[in-house]
């Protein structure tokens, strides 16, 4: 303003002066999060800002707004996020007291753990004869391909079995005696190994023996 008239068109010089200063809304995106093996780290959550800062940030976890938090920094991290689902509620940048809009409030996070598993089976104690087998079943989930370790307690070692797909497969037995127990469990799809379980005892029944005796008439 340099000069005021009035309706009488008296003029006078005006004085004074004032800046107004139009702040640039806060925004906000969110990255980050995944699919790991179960059992393994879980990934971080990013929030990456603009803004002066520090900035007044609430994000919600499975739909249940979180405690809000303060982030000096343009960037807010989100450490071995907990499993679930990750979106942004509201920025506030604390630096100029104004908020993000909606528009600038963008991205989401999902946290996920998923590993294969394996079981071995069986019903009860399965009885073999010497020289002969028997059926055990085994599941498997995961990816695929899938490989399956397992162990029998009479014999030394572990032992591996592929299976292209998950699914159930039946196991058959041909070593008599001892107890079969799953060991490992491997997603070849994520590589992701995982404990199996499972443990099926099996003996071996021994032939009887036949003798004929010959008796002279």
């Amino acid at each position: 303003v340099t000069n005021l008239s009035d309706s009488k068109s008296c003029t006078n010089t005006a004085t004074g002066s004032e800046t107004v200063t139009v702040n640039a809304l806060p925004t906000a995106a969110m990255s980050g999060g995944g699919v790991v093996c179960t059992g393994s780290t879980l990934p971080d959550v990013v929030i990456n800002l603009t803004g002066t800062g520090p900035f007044a940030i609430v994000y919600n976890k499975d739909l249940v707004a979180q405690a809000g938090v303060v982030e000096a920094t343009t960037t807010h991290t989100i450490t071995a996020a907990a499993v679930g689902s990750y979106g942004l509620v509201s920025v506030t940048d604390n630096g100029t007291g104004c908020s993000a809009v909606a528009g600038g409030l963008t991205g989401s996070a999902s946290v996920s753990e998923s590993g294969p598993t394996g079981e071995i089976r069986g019903t009860g104690t399965h009885r073999v004869c010497n020289g002969s087998s028997t059926d055990l079943e085994v599941e498997v989930t995961g990816v695929g391909p899938v490989i399956f370790t397992y162990n029998n307690s009479a014999a030394p070692g572990s032992q591996t079995v592929n299976y292209a797909t998950a699914g159930i497969y039946i196991f058959p037995v041909t070593v008599g005696g001892g107890s079969y127990s799953g060991v490992t469990v491997e997603d070849q799809g994520m590589v992701c190994t995982t404990a199996a379980t499972g443990t099926v005892p099996v003996e071996e029944v021994q032939l009887p023996d036949v003798r004929v005796d010959l008796l002279n008439g």
